[in-house]
């Protein structure tokens, strides 16, 4: 009766053992960099283990599992040898596998798992001294099973290296800005501007650029007296200068050096007499980047180039800071409507604006293609050309008015909806 005992005892050592090493690995792969900092004041040796842990995870991994299949064999052994005394040996294999099962899934993967997920920081916490102590004893054997499973994956064409876990990702940043909105610990326009920081590193200035034939400029031989009270009423601070043509910008005009001018009664200039370098980049080029040019160099502006040294645009420090905090209005930006609902299901909006911009803000189900990203490049593609004001089309179950046309683009137009739950239709190429 006593050898039973001993492996009653020994039984159920192995399975809290079991359990631990099960709570170990669950906790451990829970454990995030978040966490790591709330116990970095003290620089403690838990603190540099957990820290060790997140850098390289493949040696106390492999520890864990190595004690977990270990003890398991053992648990099955001594099982089978405890019932054999008392059951036919065939019975007694049978018998035991089913029990021992049932004990490793409950007692020893399962409950040790679901408390170690609820309580990752404080398990990790626990383990990771032990779990570092033993992976430097059995480091032998763990070296010897690690290069072999390498080996083995190699033969398949895949590969095992040591891998920083990634502890905090952009998903889990986006999953966090969206739960909080939708619970009210976060206000909408903060957590526009979240979304704004995190979309910030995909632009590029392609994606900000304000397209050339939207851009008020000036001509070299232009005279501040003739063109002065288009100036003012236009209200840009700065403003592109060209020669002989628009993909010639060899200047910028900052509306501040004209205060010499006005005081001086020289508007009989012409307006390259005040004119700035203007910097060019690519339209490839990420809008980080260019931020962070434009404020080293200390300027606002720049002409965007294609490939081929085209002109594409204009983009200043306002066009990206907007993207990250929303649209900026200085005291000489005039209000000016983007989205206006006129009655149920019609809206008039600025054709410049984002399809998927009006989509989301309206409701509207406007196609979306890779010809054209805003609704008066929709309208266009539509036709074939730059329609005439006043010109009425219908795609689906869309009714669209051109209601205004500025200098060969469409500015605005209505767009009604017969049934705005409609489905959406696509475009095709």
């Amino acid at each position: 009766m006593g050898t039973v005992y001993v492996i009653i005892v020994s039984l159920v050592s192995l399975l809290v053992l079991s359990g631990v090493f099960s709570a170990s690995e669950t906790a451990l792969l829970s454990f995030k960099n978040v966490e790591l900092e709330k116990i970095s004041a003290g620089k403690t040796r838990i603190y540099n283990a957990l820290r060790y842990w997140l850098k390289n995870p493949n040696g106390i991994l492999s520890t864990i599992l190595i004690a977990n299949n270990a003890i398991n064999i053992l648990v099955s052994s001594l099982t089978t040898n405890l019932i054999a005394n008392y059951y036919a040996k065939d019975n007694a294999v049978v018998l035991s596998t089913f029990l021992v099962t049932i004990a490793i899934l409950i007692f020893g993967e399962i409950t040790p798992k679901l408390i170690a997920k609820n309580y990752s920081s404080q398990v990790s916490r626990l383990v990771i001294s032990p779990l570092t102590y033993i992976s430097r004893i059995i480091y032998p054997l763990v070296f010897m099973l690690t290069q072999t499973s390498k080996i083995v994956a190699r033969i398949f064409g895949l590969s095992i290296v040591d891998k920083e876990i990634a502890t905090v990702t952009e998903t889990d940043i986006r999953s966090l800005i969206s739960v909080g909105g939708e619970e009210g610990v976060i206000e909408k326009e903060r957590r526009e501007m979240l979304d704004g920081i995190l979309d910030f590193s995909d632009l590029s200035v392609s994606d900000l650029v304000v397209p050339r034939q939207n851009v008020f400029m000036l001509k070299s031989t232009d005279r501040i007296s003739d063109v002065f009270t288009e100036i003012v009423e236009k209200g840009f601070s700065r403003i592109p200068i060209y020669k002989d043509n628009i993909d010639n910008i060899i200047g910028a005009l900052y509306m501040k050096d004209l205060i010499p001018a006005l005081k001086n009664g020289k508007l009989d200039s012409e307006v390259t007499e005040f004119m700035r370098d203007i910097s060019f980049v690519p339209e490839t080029k990420t809008a980080f980047s260019l931020l962070k040019e434009f404020k080293d160099q200390k300027v606002h502006i720049a002409a965007v180039v294609d490939e081929y040294g085209g002109t594409v645009g204009i983009i200043t420090i306002e066009d990206i800071l907007e993207q990250i905090v929303g649209d900026i209005n200085d005291e000489f930006d005039k209000s000016e409507i983007n989205i206006k609902q006129l009655e149920e299901n019609k809206f008039l909006i600025k054709a410049s604006l984002d399809i998927d911009e009006i989509n989301e803000k309206t409701g509207l189900n406007i196609p979306e293609n890779e010809e054209y990203d805003s609704l008066g490049g929709f309208i266009t593609y539509l036709i074939g050309r730059v329609p005439n004001k006043g010109e009425v089309l219908h795609w689906g179950n869309l009714e669209i008015f051109v209601k205004d046309v500025d200098k060969h683009a469409v500015k605005y137009a209505t767009v009604k909806a017969e049934n705005i739950e409609g489905e959406d239709q696509e475009v095709e190429d």
